[in-house]
């Protein structure tokens, strides 16, 4: 029994692992996009998320090196004073990673049903945006690391890590796409 796969959602980790370079199956799985084999889908809020983090281990790497105690980095960690260029590099490195390269990564804007929708379901506020998100944006599989989060979407949306959904490859029945170089129409204009 095959699925067929046109789109996937990822998740913030996945997002996170393909801009860090740290994990070979989100690589692998991220290059059946630059195939364009499959579209993959994120939301706005995965992006602010994604922004989020690396704002904070920029400010921990950059406390640590000022020898600055674990504690002390926690407590200051939610009034970070990072300065406004690094911000922007930060944001120029998501943006050139994310929407300026050959992956042709879609942005899904939530509806205010989808919002609706999505208090039905008991999961954490960030969980609950990216499954109404995948779902309204009608994609086939959620693509995640959080196997909580895993095991609470497949009620509604078929839902695996990179590493599930390159091993099964062959009965996800991925539809080829022409190689065309159409640029990402959905990257976020300005900021």
């Amino acid at each position: 029994m095959s699925i067929s796969i046109k789109s996937c959602y990822l998740d913030t980790n996945i997002i996170l692992d393909y801009l860090r370079k740290r994990n070979e199956e989100t690589l692998n799985f991220i290059n059946l996009a630059k195939e364009k084999r499959i579209t993959v889908v994120t939301s706005h809020f995965a992006i602010f998320e994604v922004l989020d983090l690396e704002a904070q281990d920029k400010f921990i790497f950059k406390e640590l090196k000022n020898k600055k105690a674990f504690d002390e980095i926690r407590r200051n960690l939610r009034n970070r004073n990072l300065t406004k260029k690094e911000l922007e590099n930060i944001y120029k490195k998501i943006r050139k990673n994310l929407f300026y390269i050959d992956i042709p990564l879609k942005l899904h804007y939530l509806s205010v049903n989808g919002w609706d929708y999505s208090l039905k379901f008991l999961m954490k506020t960030i969980n609950l945006e990216s499954l109404a998100s995948a779902i309204e944006a009608r994609c086939d599989v959620l693509i995640t690391k959080d196997e909580i989060f895993k095991q609470n979407a497949k009620e509604l949306i078929p839902a695996m890590t990179p590493k599930e959904f390159l091993k099964n490859l062959k009965e996800l029945n991925i539809n080829p796409k022409s190689k065309s170089n159409i640029k990402n129409q959905n990257a976020p204009k300005g900021l």
